[in-house]
């Protein structure tokens, strides 16, 4: 007798889709993009202050070699977790469909997986104890960003400069709460700024020109804190958080190695579609697995502003 088990055929195209699913909705893959490890547990680097310097590589004539000096390396180690849903399809639903039910089925499972990649990595970055204690700011009186005639630019500048005289690399990448992105484009200062420029209306790509860095991006991802309930809250809030991301890493070439502020780790080959049939033939079910689990691995390439509004 055929076992269940005998059933589960990996399926090679819908798990080609699934590892080039991407959420433009969402930023987690922003702040700490994937790289793989070989295995669901070990000890990879943690990056300190010296990881990001680049020394001198100029040898003078007749010179000698420059030498690195050995330093500890810290690592940490890490478990990652597997994390999976599965879609049902009848039968009868597949024949009546007038769109590929499996790709279907991949989108809803990528589209839960995705979120739930979010909500930890938006639980890491927003809590202060993952950053070291200079890294940190808490916004009070005027200063919040709420007051439309602060100076938001001076906290993003501090901000920017805080991290590039610590690890000698500015940051790369922004991500900015939708709550404290409402109020940003109605700022006096802002709008001030930017009322010669095209429409002379804030846009992510406007501001990250502004503040001078790469990427901005905007949290606006919500989910049911819990089960049953209809009441839907938001994943980032009151919140901006600057990091040095590694350019590799975002084109999918990145290495546990490359010193970053974060990465989403996934064990080679973690990300997979398998099929298996149900009730005789007559349930086919598309699940998706992904092992993973996002760690911050560079306390100093980030820095957190809290308490914006």
């Amino acid at each position: 007798m055929t076992t269940p088990a005998e059933l589960r055929i990996q399926d090679p195209v819908l798990t080609n889709l699934a590892q080039g699913y991407y959420n433009n909705e969402l930023v987690c893959e922003a702040l700490m993009p994937v790289v793989q490890i070989g295995k669901e547990g070990g000890k990879i680097p943690k990056f300190g202050r010296q990881a990001f310097f680049l020394p001198s590589t100029i040898r003078e004539l007749r010179g000698s070699s420059n030498r690195l000096t050995p330093e500890g390396v810290d690592v940490i180690s890490v478990e990652l977790d597997e994390h999976d849903i599965e879609y049902p399809i009848d039968y009868r639903e597949n024949h009546e469909a007038s769109y590929p039910l499996k790709q279907y089925a991949l989108s809803v499972t990528q589209d839960i997986l995705a979120l739930g990649r979010e909500i930890k990595v938006a639980e890491l970055a927003q809590n202060p104890a993952n950053y070291v204690p200079e890294n940190v700011v808490s916004l009070e009186g005027a200063k919040k960003f709420s007051n439309k005639k602060s100076n938001p630019l001076e906290i993003f500048e501090d901000g920017i400069y805080t991290i590039s005289a610590s690890i000698g690399l500015k940051p790369n990448v922004c991500v900015i709460s939708s709550d404290v992105w409402k109020v940003l484009k109605e700022n006096e200062v802002i709008l001030e700024r930017i009322k010669y420029t095209r429409t002379g209306i804030l846009t992510p790509e406007i501001f990250a020109e502004l503040i001078a860095v790469d990427k901005v991006k905007i949290g606006e991802a919500v989910n049911t804190p819990k089960k049953g309930d209809p009441k839907l809250e938001k994943i980032w809030q009151n919140t901006v958080v600057l990091a040095y991301v590694s350019p590799k890493a975002t084109n999918n070439k990145g290495s546990i190695f490359d010193p970053s502020y974060g990465y989403t780790v996934r064990r080679n080959n973690g990300l997979f579609v398998d099929l298996y049939i149900e009730n005789g033939g007559k349930i086919e079910v598309v699940r998706c697995t992904d092992i993973n689990r996002p760690y911050i691995l560079g306390k100093s390439a980030g820095y957190l502003i809290k308490d914006c509004l």
